[in-house]
């Protein structure tokens, strides 16, 4: 067996203003050597940020989270958990991270040969996922959170085309949509953000169907640390990667697990996290917005029917930190979430004139069929969340909302 001990040292300075907390402090390891883009997450959420290639950090938080607790992580180390309260009182902490205990078989099978595996799943992607045009019909559910509360909600029924997994590398969209049913809320948001096609940004957040900027990528292999996770058990069918990408030369970490059928290297879910990259800098030419990306998550599932693996259920979640224009006071702290879960697979759509490039479900007027909606069987295993009715009926039901948002 071979041990790996890791020494953490955190440096941390709070400041408490506008209902927030803002926490900057530095990982290093047992011999002062930082860890560089380690990630710094508020348990049981996707909000977190990541260290610079020094091992600073700063996360601001809202004071909601202050009996939370953040988790510290990055590959080759055991997670750290420590509660936010407890930084608050203390100028500095220090964390002894538990041994690592890895097997000899897991580490003959890191690295290079966790590579060369995900090398082989990716030469499987034109055996196990569909080649040909097809169709499906899903659920799609869209979200909208400010400051902790949820202010819009969107869900339709869509018939979509899908040209098949091909061509791999490419960003033109290979989905087109025909919308069947449709219901909002009425819009609370504050922010004033002019949003844009979500249906069709969550379509190329798959990344085995658009791989050119993910871990799928062998180009992008020189920015990929894998390494496997769990190999040994006869009981599980599953092959467990975790892999980290990262390349400065994009503004995003990602940091994810892979669960691989041990039959046919076929990716059956993934979950991917995503962090800002500290050492990104954007171009000169773009101006700064006071839009601040925090961190996202995106949870792959796929279902295998006949000999190929289908989408059956993606969801994806962001959040963001919304800035006054001279980016020194947070004005809102929000999230949105995308769901899509698939209800069946057809063939080849007849007529591809019906399906559309986008969505645009913030300006579409529709009739609101309470009956279909109420029938739904999609919508019955997959209920709307309670807390996100809740508090967007603060001042009207959410019935009449639907019926007024047509």
């Amino acid at each position: 067996m071979l041990k790996i001990s890791a020494f953490v040292c955190l440096l941390i300075f709070t400041v408490n203003s506008y209902a927030q907390i803002v926490l900057e402090g530095r990982i290093v390891d047992n011999k002062g050597k930082s860890v560089s883009y380690a990630s710094v997450l508020i348990k049981n959420t996707h909000k977190g940020v990541a260290t610079n290639e020094f091992g600073y950090f700063k996360f601001y938080i809202d004071e909601k989270y202050k009996d939370a607790q953040l988790e510290f992580s990055s590959i080759g180390y055991q997670p750290a958990y420590l509660g936010i309260n407890q930084i608050i009182n203390r100028d500095s902490i220090y964390i002894v991270l538990k041994e690592e205990t890895t097997s000899l078989d897991s580490i003959v099978l890191s690295e290079n040969a966790g590579k060369e595996f995900l090398q082989k799943v990716i030469e499987n992607i034109p055996n196990n996922y569909p080649q040909k045009a097809y169709s499906y019909t899903a659920l799609y559910r869209q979200v909208h959170r400010e400051d902790a509360k949820y202010v819009r909600l969107i869900e339709a029924y869509y018939t979509i085309y899908d040209s098949g997994y091909k061509n791999l590398l490419s960003t033109q969209l290979k989905e087109r949509l025909k919308l069947n049913e449709l219901r909002k809320s009425e819009d609370f948001e504050r922010n004033g953000e002019p949003h844009g096609d979500h249906v069709t940004d969550l379509f190329l957040e798959n990344p085995i169907h658009y791989y050119k900027n993910s871990v799928f990528n062998t180009n992008a292999f020189d920015y990929t640390t894998v390494r496997f996770e769990h190999i040994d058990s006869l009981s599980s069918k599953y092959f467990i990667l975790r892999f980290k990408y990262q390349n400065d030369m994009e503004p995003k970490i990602q940091e994810g697990t892979l669960f691989i059928n041990k039959g046919d290297y076929a990716v059956e879910k993934l979950i991917i996290k995503e962090y800002a990259n500290p050492a990104y800098l954007s171009p000169r030419h773009l101006i700064p917005s006071n839009w601040k990306f925090v961190s996202a998550e995106k949870q792959l599932e796929f279902k295998k029917i006949g000999e190929y693996y289908y989408l059956d259920r993606f969801n994806y979640s962001y959040s963001h930190q919304v800035f006054d224009e001279f980016m020194y006071h947070m004005k809102h702290e929000t999230d949105e979430y995308f769901s899509l879960y698939v209800e069946k697979i057809g063939e080849k759509p007849e007529s591809f004139r019906q399906y559309s490039a986008f969505g645009s479900l913030y300006r579409k007027r529709y009739t609101y069929n309470k009956e279909f909606w109420n029938n739904f069987g999609l919508l019955k295993l997959y209920p709307t969340k309670p807390d996100v009715i809740s508090d967007l009926e603060r001042e009207i039901d959410i019935e009449t909302q639907f019926l007024n948002g047509r």
